[in-house]
């Protein structure tokens, strides 16, 4: 349920508010607007509740009577209080989605809002950081990952680490090839995938990088992706065909162990995440599958649990989790030429009754995307609050730092405490004409990916201009 206190001014939709921004109306709620005033001795509160209601289930389901959870996502237009934004299968059989995706989410472009650090105080907003080139010069930027000590920055063959952004590098250490994807354990071991299939490993008190996996002698599957998850190093690789596999690598006894598989499949694992009881993986066959530690002979391995198949024709390809929030990206060719269909999905890791299953799944919005950016970004990135990922919007609205309608670098993000959704941040575009009467064309830095989180700051890659991007603390947003 919706509230708000207290209302000073109301007006209901049958007299006509054709601006009711401009009239003072801040709030509508079914048909009516209202206007609120706030003060120290009238102060006003908006929130939104968990509604549980009894319905009949008429959609050929085998549970008839059932209580679902409603939620109003939107935090000015209230009017899906009421009959609450039912998810998913009042949704499906009842209400038009585009109608309802204007209350489902709220655009705050480049507006911060930021849940304290302290308990009992406010939320409070602000313009958010631009976005500014490190100083640091790159080669070839190809992956990040961070420790507590360190930021990682895979530079083609060589690693670079840095104790903070904008400060010089700590030292570096080559691997034999280029690198594909880079991952780091808390306790600052390093482990990388890179072109020639093999994967590399480094502990905190060594200097060099040795080899833990592939031998083109035994044809094994070419490592790829790479995640540090339950307390160990998973892996996943492929023959680029119809063969893929997920395996863990693992230091005990003194030395580095022999892979320890976890899962196949004929596709891809694009992307892997810990989330509450469980490990998530999302597969290029359609499917997002779990697994769970489970004590063999003393050793907790990760097992196979269980198998969720997304809706027809979507292909799960990046995950984020927080607090047992499990974000699902998936994609699904449309007839546009380099236009891809991205949804996100909000969903949980069910417990163990339910072997570990992914459940409760709900849209909770989809863009025309320019390209498969999160195909090259391994998991969303996270902070106390918040989920964030990156989206190239081919469907941006036209407006500030958009006026030629060009797709757009959007950092979207969800706050796990409100279950917003919302447009954190827009990298504003450019158009570079070299005639101002030629068609803008969008100048060629915006190709964000691989977000990465360090000391509160976001970093992401261009692999455009080969350069690391990060948020600036001096400026702000106009």
């Amino acid at each position: 349920m919706t509230y708000l206190l207290p209302p000073r001014s109301i007006a209901t939709m049958d007299k006509n508010v054709r601006r009711p921004w401009a009239e003072g109306y801040n709030i509508r709620i079914g048909s009516t607007w209202y206007r609120t005033v706030a003060s120290p001795e009238t102060p006003i509160r908006i929130g939104t509740r968990d509604s549980l209601a009894e319905r009949q289930d008429r959609s050929g389901s085998t549970y008839e009577n059932v209580l679902d959870i409603g939620y109003a996502w939107s935090r000015s237009d209230l009017s899906g209080g009421e009959g609450l934004d039912w998810d998913p299968r009042i949704l499906a059989l009842e209400r038009d989605q585009e109608e309802l995706d204007k209350i489902r989410f709220w655009d705050s472009a480049n507006i911060d809002i930021s849940r304290p650090d302290t308990a009992g105080y406010p939320y409070y907003i602000r313009l958010s950081r631009e976005m500014k080139s490190w100083s640091e010069t790159f080669t070839n930027p190809i992956d990040m990952a961070t420790s507590a000590k360190y930021i990682y920055v895979a530079d083609g063959s060589t690693v670079k680490w840095f104790a903070a952004w904008e400060q010089p590098m700590v030292d570096s250490a080559t691997v034999p090839a280029e690198i594909i994807a880079i991952e780091a354990a808390p306790n600052d071991t390093v482990m990388v995938t890179c072109v020639d299939g093999n994967v590399y490993a480094k502990r905190s008190i060594e200097d060099n990088f040795v080899k833990v996996y592939g031998d083109g002698a035994t044809a094994k599957l070419a490592a790829h992706g790479i995640w540090y998850v339950a307390g160990r190093f998973v892996v996943s690789a492929w023959d680029q065909i119809d063969s893929a596999t997920l395996f863990e690598i693992n230091w005990a006894n003194g030395e580095w162990q022999p892979e320890k598989p976890i899962d196949s499949a004929s596709s891809p694992f694009w992307s892997v995440v810990e989330s509450g009881p469980a490990v998530v993986s999302a597969c290029g066959d359609g499917t997002v599958r779990s697994y769970a530690p489970e004590d063999k002979a003393g050793v907790m391995d990760l097992i196979p649990y269980a198998r969720t198949t997304m809706p027809e024709g979507e292909h799960p390809i990046l995950l984020g989790s927080n607090a047992n929030v499990l974000m699902i990206l998936t994609t699904t060719s449309t007839k546009e030429i380099d236009r891809e269909q991205l949804r996100i999905y909000q969903a949980e890791v069910l417990d163990n009754r339910y072997s570990y299953t992914v459940g409760q799944m709900q849209l909770r919005r989809e863009w025309i995307a320019t390209e498969h950016e999160p195909l090259v970004t391994r998991s969303m990135v996270n902070t106390r609050d918040e989920i964030y990922w990156w989206v190239k919007e081919a469907d941006a609205p036209v407006g500030k730092g958009n006026e030629y309608g060009l797709a757009l670098e959007a950092m979207w993000r969800i706050d796990i405490v409100t279950g917003g959704l919302s447009r954190e941040t827009v990298v504003d575009v450019v158009p570079n004409q070299t005639n101002p009467n030629d068609p803008p064309v969008q100048e060629e830095q915006l190709n964000f990916n691989n977000l990465v989180m360090f000391d509160a700051t976001g970093g992401a890659i261009d692999y455009t201009s080969n350069q690391v991007w990060i948020g600036d603390k001096a400026h702000r947003h106009k």
